[in-house]
């Protein structure tokens, strides 16, 4: 291969670093892979490359707006889900219980992956939060 593999440790550090200097608004989104190279001094690198990590990417994409806007989300989905949960009937409850792990399965995986970008993973995420919470204004 042309390019070699960058350890997620390094790509997670250079996130940080990046963020640092761009704190408030951050580099734009999905700018990462375009800068983490210079900053690294590569010559070359491999253009495909993200963050690795579904918050740091938001982090340095979209700097600490963009984090606080990513939380606020997160905090509101938890909540929503426990009230669903706390109402669910016996009907309902199979399905709740299927897309609330579907959902805290993608946000742990976004501690090791960036993916929200990609169709395949945005279009599975966006089906199991859609499936979830429509059950919200059934209860």
């Amino acid at each position: 291969t042309l390019f070699r593999s960058m350890p997620r440790s390094v790509l997670w550090v250079t996130a940080l670093d990046i963020s640092r200097d761009h704190p408030i608004l951050g580099i734009g989104p999905d700018n990462y892979r375009l800068v983490y190279g210079p900053r690294l001094g590569l010559a070359a690198w491999d253009t495909r490359v993200h963050t690795n990590n579904t918050y740091l990417e938001i982090l340095v994409g979209a700097g600490a707006v963009g984090f606080a806007v990513l939380l606020w989300l997160l905090v509101a989905g938890a909540r929503s889900t426990m009230a669903l949960i706390a109402n669910a009937t016996n009907d309902s409850i199979t399905l709740i219980a299927a897309t609330t792990a579907a959902c805290v399965a993608i946000a742990a995986h976004g501690m090791v992956d960036s993916f929200l970008t990609f169709t395949s993973t945005y279009v599975v995420f966006a089906l199991a939060a859609g499936l979830h919470y429509r059950h919200a204004h059934r209860i």
